[in-house]
């Protein structure tokens, strides 16, 4: 099963399992394209492989892992049944099971098919080698560069053994008298590539590099590159047996836990190398022995161990990358509780109630706990109070007499949970309350309002190793006048500014700003999330690579609050932006707006942050609130100042194609614009009864333009208007429909019309915004996608009375 698929346009391939990670690679390098995700087996690996590891390789560290980059499976159960999830396009209304399935190793089904996004191959790149005195001092000149607000393409941290290994076999020039070297890659536009260059030779000098030099040719870095790449093969020859471990941990904590590596290599009299994707935190002791000797071999267990208990006292995990397989099994207590276990499991007797893809692995070998056997020690004298009869009035679904929950603690939430469910009381879960109007009509009756803008405030911030973590009552606001006076941020547009992190997440709603920045779930580290049974889970980590045990964070955003309530949240940050740009370019028509933005998106040599176009459909309130008229096309650029000029001469460059006068660049209007379409869309929807419909979906590729030509047609021939919004790159669009007493019968026909087809096009349509009238005579999510059986599994087994936000997602789950 090796086929590749390339739509070079759309920047997406569809690959089969069994293509070998470098063949994609040789594949794409003609369309100045590439696929990230580089580990170091890239000439031997499959990309089936490479998505049941969730493998990260050098480049991860600026650009991300395979879970990154793979946007929708098809997968084979156990029992034969083929399942789809995700597709071409984005934010399709299911639960993402893509995000769990990619590292999943293999436990819950075989991949035969997976759709992959692919990037622009940097147009320069340079690799500086630093050699230090001690293992330690590289370790802290790596936070150092990061605390600047610098982010190279790869950090990569090798010492004297290891080095000196690699020098024995392939002589590539490695400094060999160093106790430590960092190899270090920039890129971007070639004019960025000097100041890059200076900056980061600056810190590494005042950290104690004794000697920076840079690779004067494409040559003398390929060089570079496959030493480094050819580690494991270099020991093999020296060494045949070595032992390697993979955990992961923050980055300043790395010089730390390198020194106890050291420590443990010494206590059990062992010899190891260490290597590390130091960017990421994600070691790699490589432990030479003797399998012949079976005290040698016990001892190298035993310091494998130790060192992962390092790891997680410093905060961090037990794999970044390898997995967990058989190996690591045991160790998975040191991360996880038995009930987070049995959360993990759970998924595992859905998918694979046999036990039949790759048994054994990942979860230990004891037994199961079920959830009545858990305790419950959530729901104490201290929280009892706070019950489903108690707390501020606020009208409710169904009840306009019912009155809200407001915990301020988690256990508190713990408790509301676990008494609904047993008196299987609805709850609907709010934060800021700005994005209510999604969902289905509640048709049960009576329910409460729980309200979780109490959980909020900073829980712990480090910058130093780019991560917050915030209550998820937290609003954005709160969030980015947090970071203000910082050189943080995190880069999430919002139309709402009260809307909170929680909020946000559950209902997966993205900015077009994710186009180089990553949609929301890539700025996820870690969850804390309470079950309907009453059960506080911690998934994920705060390291940027985790791959011990299914990601289950995945499965809650964009779960609109139906599986769990999210507590907290842990948060990537990144280094805010040196400089910004956006320039609006007026197009004769929206087909010709999205052409040209198509034309962008296809530039290789063109990286902009966001391509976006508006149509106003000739809508005066629309044109007031935006300050655009017609049909636009908006590019923005942001990043260091080199990369944005280089953006901006680009885009003069290609005036002539676009056949429309590029205008002298603005700032901070781009992702603004989208804001305020989203926010008037939904408003005019919600104050004009039945005469108005706000729409959110997606279509793949070149589907798009023909979608929304006939959306037009269609909506012209009903009477209406279309306004129109859509992201380039993603194939998302954002719609209002407007009408003059058009029936609810002719609309409701309209929109299971254009759901059908946009499911036919592989992608979706959901009804956002509209009136209950409206909204109570379909499903507002569109076609049922393939993965419902599974979502409506999952629901029962987490939610089985069924207590959270009842009937609002897909199906009516």
């Amino acid at each position: 099963m090796r086929a590749i698929s390339i739509d070079s346009g759309s920047k997406r391939a569809s690959v089969e399992p069994g293509v070998i990670n470098l063949d994609l690679q040789k594949s794409i390098t003609p369309y100045g394209l590439f696929f990230p995700p580089d580990p170091a087996s890239q000439r031997a690996s499959c990309l089936g492989g490479n998505i049941a590891e969730n493998a990260g390789g050098p480049l991860c560290f600026k650009y991300g892992v395979t879970g990154h980059y793979v946007l929708g499976l098809e997968i084979v159960l156990p029992d034969g049944t083929l399942v789809r999830t995700g597709g071409l396009t984005s934010d399709y209304p299911e639960y993402d099971f893509t995000g769990v399935l990619v590292g999943s190793e293999g436990t819950l089904g075989i991949v035969t098919h997976a759709h992959l996004k692919l990037i622009n191959i940097p147009a320069g790149a340079a690799t500086l080698v630093a050699s230090f005195d001690s293992l330690e001092a590289a370790a802290q000149a790596v936070s150092a560069i990061i605390a600047g607000g610098i982010i190279p393409a790869a950090l990569e941290l090798m010492d004297q053994p290891v080095v000196r290994m690699i020098e024995s076999s392939l002589q590539s020039g490695l400094p060999v008298n160093s106790a430590a070297i960092l190899i270090v890659e920039i890129d971007g536009p070639e004019e960025s590539l000097a100041p890059q260059r200076e900056e980061i030779q600056e810190v590494l000098k005042a950290k104690g590099s004794r000697d920076v030099r840079c690779a004067g040719t494409a040559e003398e870095r390929e060089r570079i590159w496959y030493a480094r790449r050819s580690v494991a093969g270099a020991i093999a020859r020296l060494a045949p047996y070595h032992y390697t471990q993979d955990g992961t941990v923050p980055r300043s904590r790395l010089a730390e836990v390198l020194r106890k590596v050291m420590d443990i290599a010494r206590r059990f009299g062992l010899s190891i190398g260490n290597l590390a994707h130091a960017g990421d935190g994600n070691l790699h002791p490589l432990i030479l022995f003797n399998p012949q000797d079976e005290g040698e071999t016990r001892r190298v267990l035993e310091a494998g161990m130790e060192i992962l208990r390092e790891c997680v006292r410093a905060g961090g995990v037990i794999t970044g990358e390898h997995g967990v397989g058989l190996e690591k099994k045991e160790a998975m207590h040191l991360m996880y509780t038995p009930s987070e276990l049995n959360v993990m499991r759970d998924l595992k007797r859905i998918f694979d109630p046999a036990g039949l893809c790759n048994p054994g692995k990942i979860f230990p070998d004891t037994e199961p706990v079920t959830p009545e056997d858990l305790p419950s020690p959530l729901v104490s004298s201290a929280t009892a109070g706070l019950n489903l009869a108690s707390a501020e009035s606020l009208p409710g679904p169904g009840n306009p007499a019912a009155q809200d929950l407001r915990p301020a603690q988690e256990e508190e939430v713990a408790s509301c949970l676990l008494e609904a469910t047993r008196k299987k009381t609805p709850l609907f879960v709010v934060g800021g309350g700005t994005k209510v109007f999604l969902g289905n009509v509640w048709r049960g009756g009576t329910g409460r309002l729980l309200s979780m803008t109490r959980l909020s405030g900073v829980v712990d911030y480090a910058p130093e190793d780019l991560v917050l973590t915030v209550g998820s009552g937290t609003p954005l606001s709160e969030i980015h006048r947090f970071l203000a006076a910082s050189h943080l941020q995190l880069p999430w547009g919002h139309p709402w500014s009260r809307s909170t992190v929680g909020g946000v997440l559950s209902c997966n709603w993205n900015s077009p700003g994710r186009l180089r920045r990553g949609s929301l779930r890539d700025h996820v580290l870690g969850l804390r999330v309470v079950l309907p049974r009453g059960e506080i889970l911690r998934c994920g980590s705060r390291v940027v690579k985790n791959v011990a045990g299914y990601d289950l964070t995945k499965l809650f955003i964009g779960a609109l609050g139906t599986l769990g309530v999210i507590l907290q949240a842990t948060l990537k940050l990144s280094p805010r932006p040196q400089e910004e740009a956006t320039v609006v370019l007026p197009a004769p028509c929206l087909s010709d707006a999205i052409t040209a933005g198509m034309l962008l998106f296809g530039d290789t040599r063109l990286i902009p942050d966001l391509l976006l176009t508006v149509s106003t459909g000739g809508d005066k309130l629309f044109e007031e609130t935006l300050g655009v008229n017609g049909d636009v096309l908006i590019v923005s650029f942001q990043g260091r100042k080199e990369d944005v000029a280089s953006g901006l001469r680009r885009l003069e460059e290609r005036e002539s194609a676009l056949g429309t006068p590029v205008f002298s660049p603005e700032k901070g209007k781009g992702v603004h614009l989208w804001e305020s379409f989203v926010e008037s869309g939904v408003r005019q929807a919600l104050d004009h009864g039945s005469d108005s419909l706000f729409v959110k979906g997606g279509v793949p590729g070149q589907g798009l333009l023909s979608f929304l030509r006939e959306l037009d047609h269609k909506v012209g021939d009903c009477g209406g208007t279309l306004t129109c919004c859509v992201e380039i790159g993603f194939g998302v669009f954002y719609a209002h429909l407007k009408f003059s007493g058009t029936g609810s019968k002719t609309l409701l026909a309209l929109c299971r019309d254009m759901s059908r087809r946009a499911s036919e096009l592989g992608g979706y349509w959901t009804l956002a915004a509209a009136s209950d009238q409206i909204k109570a005579g379909l499903d507002v999510w569109g076609e049922m996608r393939p993965v419902f059986p599974l979502m409506k599994a999952l629901k029962n087994t987490w939610d089985p009375s069924r207590i959270l936000n009842p009937g609002k997602f897909a199906g009516f789950i």
